[in-house]
């Protein structure tokens, strides 16, 4: 309790204080918030917030804890102070102040917009690259599935599996315009090193899209979802020294693509969407804000030697770049945020089979440099991906290795790194009767340099185990033909054992 021109006249801690001049006092900021505490509470009563020294933490006399402090006048009647008036407060402390939660708040929607558009324009960019010369394929835990015979059909249909690419395109009968459906996801893991700010963090979008093919034009809508989560430092002492802030976004991106010629093409990507953003850490939650993110992105790709057999050495260079702007609403206790990214990328491509009598070796190598514009995480980087798959022409066997690595940023401490393989045992061939299968994965297995992410549909959903830096998915199976032998069912039981993220 103060008087108006700040003398303590109760102190329910500090007894010591009483009786003495207080109004002047500056907190560990340096900021003099018994000031700001008279004028708020002159003002019909309002919150302060500044840094002091909590009593239940060793360590903070320098830097000092989040406090609130509500504060209102009160003009006494009694006979002995009849027209004196009094500033009664009350405060008590938090896990992060204000300014604490909106600068991660920004940090991780500037971070989240930056992977959710790289993921679209990753998406979209293999889909349409490939395009002109893709086959329907539903590719289903490292095994394809045969659906050419939905070509022509008076009622054809498509099926989305999570977690898994595939394309039906029913309209192409005559190898004329037609449309199709694909489906696809992927996940980025980035760590920015030790000390404030954040930490490590994890983005998984999953998509589906349909497209419409006349000429040597296509134009399509992808339609994703995306999930987010990161982990933030404050730098101070005490056990509830972090923070977490997690999103959700749903957005839709309307995309074309042109082909120039045979070897030559470009596509443009428009993107929208709209989520919710939450910071919450040491018991507090702050209110979640809706968020929307608007982008724009164009690409080009080039062949420079085109296989034209299986055993060809296949050489492209692709470019492509977008930018991305978050916006997140006032809530209470964090105020309207707005943030812009931005990413462009060169790549070289390689591919090259090997056939091995009844069996493909295939070896693949990507190297890319990107250019990443923004507040956070901005410079220029280089990363290397490469992959080899074994594949047997029955389909008994599959045997698939891939790894990715940021070799260099500009931002020294950031990393993004993955290594992955999978084995697939089917003694029936073409998914038939008994298969096996068994994917052990080490951290982020896809990035911007890599194709479709394909780890399987329970890491996708909002309810699935965090993808941990270790991972292990075992698989059992037995296929039976099935719909008059044009289809196959298969009965499967499926176990992942894993580590969490930050555990």
């Amino acid at each position: 309790m103060f008087t108006a021109d700040g003398y303590v006249i109760f102190h329910g801690a500090n007894a010591w204080r009483e009786g003495r001049f207080a109004e002047d006092t500056e907190d560990n900021n340096g900021t003099k918030f018994v000031e700001l505490i008279i004028a708020a509470a002159r003002a019909g009563g309002g919150y302060v917030e500044y840094f002091w020294d909590d009593p239940t933490v060793e360590g903070d006399e320098d830097t000092g804890s989040p406090k609130v402090s509500y504060a209102l006048s009160f003009t006494s009647d009694f006979d002995v102070y009849t027209g004196q008036e009094f500033i009664i407060g009350a405060g008590f402390y938090r896990n992060f102040s204000t300014a604490e939660a909106e600068t991660a708040a920004e940090d991780w929607l500037h971070r989240f917009g930056r992977s959710v558009a790289t993921q679209a324009m990753e998406m979209i960019g293999n889909r349409v690259s490939h395009l002109h010369r893709m086959e329907d394929h539903v590719t289903v835990g490292g095994r394809g599935v045969d659906f050419g015979f939905l070509r022509g059909r008076d009622n054809p249909y498509g099926a989305l599996l999570d977690g898994s690419s595939f394309q039906v395109t029913p309209g192409a009968a005559n190898g004329g315009g037609g449309y199709s459906l694909w489906g696809g996801g992927e996940v980025m893991r980035f760590n920015s090193g030790d000390g404030e700010g954040f930490g490590e963090g994890e983005v998984t979008t999953a998509a589906v899209g349909g497209d419409y093919g006349f000429g040597p034009l296509v134009a399509g809508l992808a339609v994703t979802y995306s999930s987010g989560s990161g982990r933030f430092e404050l730098g101070r002492p005490g056990d509830d020294d972090f923070g977490d802030v997690s999103t959700t976004l749903t957005s839709g991106f309307p995309y074309a693509r042109l082909l120039i010629t045979d070897r030559l093409l470009t596509w443009g990507v428009l993107g929208y969407g709209s989520g919710l953003l939450g910071v919450e850490g040491g018991g507090e939650v702050d209110p979640d804000s809706d968020i929307t993110m608007q982008m724009a992105g164009l690409g080009i790709r080039g062949e420079l030697i085109r296989s034209e057999a299986p055993t060809d050495l296949e050489l492209a260079v692709r470019a492509d770049g977008f930018i991305a702007r978050m916006h997140s609403a006032e809530v209470e206790g964090r105020r309207e945020l707005s943030t812009d990214a931005s990413r462009a990328r060169l790549m070289f491509e390689a591919l090259k089979e090997f056939g091995l009598g009844a069996a493909t070796l295939q070896p693949q190598l990507r190297v890319g440099m990107r250019q990443d514009g923004g507040e956070v995480d901005s410079g220029f980087g280089m990363e290397v991906g490469g992959g080899m798959s074994y594949l047997r022409h029955n389909g008994t066997l599959a045997i698939r290795l891939h790894g990715r690595r940021l070799v260099m940023h500009q931002e020294e401490e950031y990393e993004e790194w993955g290594l992955g393989g999978s084995l697939s045992v089917n003694p029936g061939g073409g998914g038939q009767g008994l298969s096996l299968g068994v994917r052990p994965s080490w951290g982020s297995t896809a990035s911007d340099v890599t194709r479709l992410w394909a780890q399987g549909a329970a890491g996708l959903t909002a309810g699935g185990h965090d993808y941990g830096s270790r991972r292990l998915d075992a698989e059992i199976g037995y296929g039976v033909r099935a719909w008059g032998a044009r289809g196959l069912l298969t009965h499967y039981a499926w176990v992942v054992l894993y580590e969490q993220l930050g555990a």
